[in-house]
């Protein structure tokens, strides 16, 4: 079927001149009429006004809202996904965990806090201790987990003195446990069963 036969169905406007039509075809987003010696019912048309509109939205880069906790959570949201079987069972947790995302001071922080709520325990992060902070205290069990970095066992003497200030403030049935953050990106499934089993030995 020929663009003018095409141009008579869809009610485009048509001008004579020398060389056969213009085709005044409606821009497709304000209506303002482009003249065109083709018609093509396969084709956009829109007016240079228009165009120019466009081109300048696609210029423009919407600001992420993502903050620096945002990404650090949902990074080791991936990294649960990658490493459990039954990802779907962490789902729950997942959620409660991320309601408090910005008390995670790393992604071992945040994958620990979302084990432990996945273990049914209740759990309070960053908790001041004396002159301290701890990453998490678990009140039922009398324990306060540790997630040590790299640098941490850099001063054996300081380290001694926070496990004595914290053990003080606490009482003596309480257990001040330190678990590598290399340990946890390995495999957290590990976690719970360690502090059972530190547990049990320290008893």
């Amino acid at each position: 079927m020929s663009s003018y036969t095409n141009a008579l169905e869809d009610g485009i406007e048509t001008i004579p001149n020398n060389r056969g039509d213009w085709y005044m075809i409606p821009c497709e987003v304000c209506g303002r009429k482009i003249r065109s010696t083709q018609y093509s019912r396969k084709r956009t048309y829109l007016c240079d006004y228009c165009k120019g509109v466009i081109k300048e939205k696609e210029k423009v880069q919407i600001p992420s809202t993502e903050t620096k906790y945002d990404r650090r959570f949902n990074s080791a949201v991936e990294n649960i996904r990658k490493a459990v079987k039954d990802f779907k069972s962490y789902e729950k947790a997942i959620e409660v965990a991320k309601g408090r995302s910005y008390q995670y001071g790393s992604i071992p922080e945040a994958m620990v806090a979302i084990e432990l709520l996945k273990n049914k325990y209740k759990i309070v992060p960053q908790q001041k201790i004396g002159k301290y902070k701890v990453d998490f205290v678990i009140p039922e069990i009398k324990v306060v987990l540790e997630v040590d970095g790299k640098l941490y066992h850099s001063d054996i003497r300081a380290e001694g003195e926070r496990d004595f200030v914290i053990h003080q403030s606490l009482g003596i049935k309480w257990m001040v446990i330190h678990y590598p953050a290399e340990y946890v990106t390995k495999d957290i499934t590990k976690l719970v069963p360690f502090i059972k089993e530190y547990i049990k030995g320290n008893i």
